[in-house]
This record gives structure tokens, C-alpha cells and sequence, in this order.
């Protein structure tokens, strides 16, 4: 998880976010005699930051990267998404990782994308008890639903991912948080897939 963090942090400082991490574009390779050596592969969503701007601009209604890692923001498809929606991806396969499921999951796209707007992740430590306290909340710290509540970039996710304990006692545990209404979350499933559906 730390070296998927450090990769993606080198990405960031480049302008690029990924906006499409999920297992199948973490590759393992051997490399100086380590067989864990990780490589992050398929920026094929990533988009440039332009000179000097804090955010990425996509339009109304396009809906980019996989519904399962997908950050709420992303979700909503709102027009700034910044280097904070990979770091709820990574907080996402993180959780996978941990706990052999996804947080969010459904049978259509629309169930997930309103699942990863309104819905609060389960608590990692009740799918998977061997998880310590500390890395439960580095996981909850990621998938916090505002990009305010997130790892603010990935050096931070890395530093807690390698010292989780040093993490903890340095921020206070998070609160749960109420789940927002499909009402308040403002979420058109119909205008996410079909963005020419609302005028229709």
C-alpha cells in the first residue's frame, strides 16, 4: 500500500491523477531482489492538471474510472476532481486488501454509484478482526465522503500506512458520521449514465 502511495504521489507531483485505480492496474515484479516490487499501470483517465490549477475540470455528466473505486465526488460527476479522488480509490483497495470484500458493491452501476455517495463504509475491524485499530482508521480516514476529511496527499497515506500507530496518536479517531439521504446527496443515477436523459 505505501509503495502504491509513493507511485501515485510522483504522479500527482507530475499534474497527473490516475482516477481509475483498482487490482487490475497493480502489477507485482521482481525488482533488486524484491518479489513485492509494485508498479501502477493504465493512466489511461488520467487527466493533466493544467499550470498552476488545483483541480481537474470535467464536464457536467461524465462519468470516469470504475464504479466500485470511485470517489463520491467522482460519482456525482462533479467538474472538479482533484488528486483526493485516488486516494479514497487507494482507501478503497486498501479495504479490499484487508478485509477480502469491497466497501461498496451492487448489482447495477446505479446501486454502487448512490452506495458511494450515501453510504458510510463497515467497519473494517468487524469483516476482519486481525486488523489493528490503528490501520482501521487510516482505512476510514481515506474513504471519508468529503475530500476535506481525506489523507490531504499521499506522502501523509504513506507515512501512516508505514507508522499506522504514529498516525493514530496524532489524530484524533474519526467519529462515525450520519449517512447522507439519497435526497441531500443530490445524485441523478439517469443524469450520471445519461447525461442527455434530464432535459429529455
Amino acid at each position: 500500500g505505501a509503495q502504491i502511495a509513493k507511485a501515485l504521489g510522483a504522479a500527482h507531483a507530475a499534474g497527473v491523477i490516475h482516477r481509475d485505480l483498482k487490482p487490475d492496474n497493480i502489477m507485482l515484479t521482481t525488482r533488486l531482489g524484491d518479489p513485492d516490487y509494485v508498479k501502477v499501470l493504465d493512466f489511461g483517465l488520467a487527466k493533466m492538471l493544467a499550470e498552476g490549477a488545483s483541480s481537474v475540470k470535467t464536464a457536467y455528466g461524465v462519468l470516469l474510472g470504475t464504479p466500485q473505486y470511485m470517489s463520491p465526488e467522482a460519482c456525482e460527476s462533479k467538474r472538479d476532481v482533484d488528486h483526493r479522488t485516488d486516494i479514497y480509490a487507494l482507501g478503497v483497495l486498501l479495504f479490499q486488501m484487508m478485509t477480502g470484500v469491497l466497501p461498496f458493491d451492487g448489482e447495477s452501476m446505479g446501486e454502487v454509484l448512490v452506495k458511494q455517495v450515501t453510504t458510510l463504509p463497515p467497519a473494517p475491524r468487524g469483516l476482519n478482526p486481525r486488523i489493528p485499530p490503528s490501520v482501521e482508521q487510516v482505512l476510514l480516514r481515506c474513504l471519508a465522503k468529503p475530500p476535506d476529511g481525506r489523507f490531504q496527499t499521499m506522502a501523509a497515506l504513506r507515512d501512516a500506512l508505514l507508522d499506522p500507530e504514529a498516525y493514530l496518536r496524532g489524530s484524533p479517531p474519526i467519529a462515525p458520521a450520519r449517512s447522507v439521504s439519497p435526497g441531500e446527496a443530490k445524485l441523478d443515477v439517469k443524469t450520471v449514465l445519461m447525461p442527455g436523459a434530464a432535459a429529455a
